[in-house]
């Protein structure tokens, strides 16, 4: 298994209620040639990410808080092409703005949409940490609040390409040969995922009772 080509992987993580950890990711590549990888992760680049972290809605609660972000050249084989990590560090982490607390394991997810229905490489997704908003009466959100999460992501990976322009948003597959197709879309669902692994280290804390 290999990739077509050499593309960039962006990846954004942080903490969850200090203890957990979260990280979503995606692919970037130039449609027209190999252009360099960035040798920094852009400016502009980190001002999307800290706009999308702080968009309402999502609305990512304060208990996931921003990070890191890296941004680094993938070969076809899978591994970075540089032993060097292009990485921006937040000198303090930035919490997200939602008052309401989440458990660690609730998310978002972002689906990306291609060109293509079917078949390898047609659609991408991520995971929004722990946004600050609670589901209606059906069991998922309001559609004033699917819109609205729906243009502030749009915004976002808009942005994220004109950041890292010629390289544009794409969906990756290495299976067989590799293929790989250019992002034209973003779809939101209502009701939100759950991410086993974001919660994995914070304590149980039991309590218990003997019974007559």
């Amino acid at each position: 298994m290999a990739y077509p080509r050499k593309f960039l992987r962006l990846v954004i993580s942080g903490s969850l209620y200090d203890v957990e950890t979260f990280s979503y990711s995606m692919a970037l590549i130039d449609p027209s040639g190999d252009a360099q990888p960035p040798s920094v992760v852009p400016p502009a680049l980190i001002s999307a990410v800290q706009a999308f972290h702080a968009a309402s809605p999502p609305s990512v609660s304060s208990a996931a808080k921003l990070e890191t972000i890296k941004l680094n050249q993938i070969g076809l084989d899978g591994k970075y092409t540089s032993p060097t990590t292009v990485y921006h560090e937040f000198g303090s982490p930035i919490p997200g703005i939602g008052t309401t607390l989440m458990p660690a394991q609730v998310a978002l997810a972002v689906s990306l949409t291609t060109p293509i229905k079917r078949g390898r490489a047609h659609a991408g997704r991520f995971y929004v940490p722990v946004p600050g908003i609670l589901p209606i009466t059906w069991g998922g959100w309001s559609a004033p609040n699917m819109n609205a999460c729906l243009t502030n992501t749009k915004t976002f990976l808009n942005a994220v390409n004109t950041a890292l322009d010629p390289h544009k948003l794409c969906v990756m597959s290495n299976i067989g040969a590799g293929t790989f197709q250019i992002v034209t879309g973003v779809r939101i669902g209502g009701v939100l995922d759950t991410i086993r692994s974001r919660r994995a280290k914070i304590p149980e804390q039991y309590v218990s009772a003997t019974l007559a």
